[in-house]
Order: structure tokens, then C-alpha cells, then sequence
């Protein structure tokens, strides 16, 4: 909820991590969970991807929108 855990020590974090952290605050962790849990199964089911099913969460979706609008501005 609001800590980020990085692997291999990453320099740069991205920018859509701190939305997820806000999605936590707004939402709660138990429901976040039931969200990522519940809308992975529904794509898996329809893609049979796994990777795909994750990137069509739609936390994740909302995420990567946000990145890519920060970015702009970042430069």
C-alpha cells in the first residue's frame, strides 16, 4: 500500500508504480487484490495468455495511461 519493492535494485522506478500506490490508498489492499485476482481470471480465460490477461487488468491499464501521460511531461 505504500511501499515499493524493486527488484535487482532498478534505478529508475517507473512512474506508474506510484499510481498503483494511490489505487491502494483510494481502494484498499483486499480489494486491489480482488481486483487484480477476479479481472486476471476473466482475460485468462479469454486469451489463454498469461501476460496478456495481466496487462488487460484494468489497474494496469490505467497505470500505463498515467505513465505515458507523466512522460510527456517529464521528457
Amino acid at each position: 500500500g505504500k511501499t515499493l519493492y524493486c527488484v535487482n535494485s532498478e534505478s529508475r522506478i517507473p512512474s506508474h508504480e506510484y499510481l498503483h500506490i494511490a489505487q491502494y490508498n483510494k481502494h484498499n489492499i483486499p480489494m486491489v487484490i480482488f481486483h487484480y485476482l477476479q479481472n486476471f481470471i476473466k482475460n485468462y480465460l479469454k486469451s489463454k495468455n498469461p501476460g496478456m490477461a495481466f496487462n488487460e487488468i484494468p489497474f494496469e491499464l490505467e497505470a500505463r495511461e498515467f505513465e505515458g501521460k507523466i512522460g510527456k511531461y517529464m521528457g
